[in-house]
């Protein structure tokens, strides 16, 4: 390519040349060369193509051969031929021939994608209403990407979009997540999870943690004592186990520890009660759940039984090979032997019957006996209460 400098020297030499040789009046070449700086500082400072198209100008109109020519006529003709350069130039206006030229010139080089690089500042171009394809786009890396839905400040990548496949490289946020398919996560936390339809839980590890999670809560709550169903019926499949007042008639089985003061108790089958009471079939035993009769004691060896002994006659006593003693204030009064019954005194309506080995002296009822128990051959074998403290031999 020409260079500029060249192109505009080369213009001014045949301008001054040419012109200069017609008239000495008429400095056409600083008019021109005026327009041409005027026209280049208005439109885009493009000196290039303002200089080269007027060399065209100047090649077109010939002025060099039509100026030879009238000189080789008549050497007289300088006066006439300067009034008429002066005639024309003053009748046609050079300036608006050179910028339809220039005009030409770039609209041809803009098209045709001819103009150098850095020729026309984009602050000098209107781009109103211009729109570039995005196939115009070249790869690269576009910093401080924006748009209306898009905001890009980032300094590293994040976000890598592949066939078939889209990798976040970090943390992601979002208001709302929708996973159409399916979904793999490595490491979840979440702070609420809602369940609308079924959980699979494959991790028999995970599954054991949640159990035990929730038999810690329930353990918390039991040592909390905060079970609470505020004054409604505890239900089992639409059924009451327990209200404010009563258990549910369905409650069959219990493991009670203790009870308050009952009311009523009913009681079918056998009934034990702290593993002392035993009642089955009709027989209540203490101390023992085999009873012998209607009623059974046992204390550690001895037994004691009632029962039926015959019809409308019942038996009290041991049913196994043990003694029975009656007695008041814990004293023994009355010993059953299996050879007899033993007394230390028998009274019989106001008359007591004792024993001893001499004649009494103490004060008795009239009628009362001492029985001499140490009794020989002239001695007497009781004595009677005569009255006070007298008492007659009875031989």
């Amino acid at each position: 390519m020409t260079d500029i400098i060249d192109i505009n020297e080369e213009i001014q030499k045949v301008l001054t040349q040419k012109i200069n040789s017609v008239t000495n009046n008429i400095d056409i070449d600083v008019i021109i060369l005026e327009r041409i700086d005027d026209y280049i500082v208005k439109r885009a400072g493009i000196q290039q193509a303002c200089t080269q198209q007027i060399s065209t100008l100047v090649e077109e109109i010939d002025i060099e051969e039509r100026i030879d020519d009238y000189i080789k006529q008549n050497a007289s003709v300088q006066q006439l031929l300067a009034e008429k350069i002066n005639s024309i130039v003053n009748s046609i206006d050079i300036g608006s021939i050179i910028l339809e030229r220039i005009d030409e010139y770039i609209n041809e080089r803009a098209s045709s994608g001819k103009l150098s690089r850095g020729m026309i500042s984009h602050q000098q171009v209107d781009w109103t209403n211009y729109s570039m394809p995005a196939s115009y786009v070249g790869s690269g890396v576009i910093k401080n990407f924006a748009s209306e839905g898009i905001e890009d400040r980032s300094t590293e990548i994040n976000l890598t979009v592949l066939d078939g496949q889209v990798i976040i490289e970090n943390e992601t946020i979002t208001n709302h997540l929708n996973v159409v398919d399916s979904a793999t996560i490595k490491n979840l936390s979440v702070s609420k999870l809602v369940v609308n339809d079924s959980l699979v839980i494959n991790d028999t590890g995970f599954s054991q943690q949640i159990k035990s999670l929730i038999d810690d809560r329930i353990t918390q709550k039991n040592n909390e004592n905060t079970w609470d169903t505020y004054g409604k019926s505890l239900k089992s499949n639409n059924t009451i186990l327990i209200d404010n007042t009563r258990l549910g008639n369905t409650v069959v089985e219990s493991n009670l520890r203790k009870l308050g003061r009952l009311t009523s108790l009913a009681v079918t089958g056998t009934t034990e009660l702290a593993e002392s009471v035993f009642i089955e079939n009709g027989k209540l035993g203490i101390n023992t759940d085999e009873p012998s009769g209607a009623f059974t004691v046992w204390d550690e060896e001895s037994e004691l039984s009632i029962r039926k002994y015959k019809n409308r006659n019942m038996y009290v006593g041991s049913t196994r090979d043990s003694e029975m003693t009656l007695g008041v204030g814990g004293n023994a009064v009355l010993n059953i032997r299996k050879t007899g019954i033993e007394t230390n005194s028998v009274k019989v309506g106001n008359i007591t019957i004792t024993n001893g080995n001499k004649e009494p002296n103490e004060t008795g009822a009239p009628g009362d006996l001492v029985i001499n128990d140490a009794s020989s051959s002239g001695q007497p074998w009781a004595w009677r209460c005569t009255g006070g403290n007298k008492w007659l031999p009875l031989k």
